[in-house]
């Protein structure tokens, strides 16, 4: 026997295999492990962030088909979404504006184009949402904005409502 076994040295070919007695790795497969963990959170938190739901790509879609202009894209900013309800702030050029938007049939049509007015749950509750709804679209729609620039925000504001079209939408309920 070795006196290098006999002591209790592992000789060095050894100490790169897996003990058995412990079950632990050694460690390089530690550290190869904790990397290959690393990369596939960081890839679901990407993946996460950047992702839309299906809801936000109709809406978008719906939107751009409706306004998109080859000299004048339709951007969309920001998209809240709360049951069958949806507010979408927008910008074109030089404006920017909100739109009410509601999903009937899985299609997502609009019910209300304004500005400031559109985050008020007053408004909506008068557009035909339940006050629930208004509340919670409301707030989900201020924590979307809140990444978004001042400027942008106010540029949304500023889309003068057509008080007509909301009486006429608001009659029929």
């Amino acid at each position: 026997m070795s006196r290098a076994v006999h002591s209790g040295l592992k000789p060095a070919s050894l100490s790169n295999k897996r003990n058995s007695a412990f079950g632990h790795p050694p460690k390089a497969e530690k550290l190869a492990m904790k990397k290959i963990l690393l990369f596939y959170f960081a890839l679901f938190v990407c993946i996460s962030v950047f992702a839309e739901t299906t809801e936000n790509v109709q809406i978008r879609t719906s939107l751009k088909a409706q306004f998109d202009r080859p000299n004048s894209p339709l951007k969309i900013e920001a998209i809240a979404i709360h049951s069958d309800y949806g507010l979408a702030s927008w910008r074109q050029g030089k404006k920017g504006g909100r739109a009410l938007l509601k999903k009937n049939a899985q299609l997502w049509q609009i019910v209300l184009c304004g500005g400031k007015e559109l985050m008020n749950t007053t408004t909506l509750e008068l557009s035909g949402l339940p006050q629930d709804v208004a509340k919670q679209l409301v707030k989900e729609m201020n924590d979307s904005e809140a990444k978004l620039s001042d400027g942008k925000r106010r540029l949304f504001d500023s889309f003068r409502m057509d008080r007509s079209a909301q009486d006429v939408h608001s009659t029929k309920h």
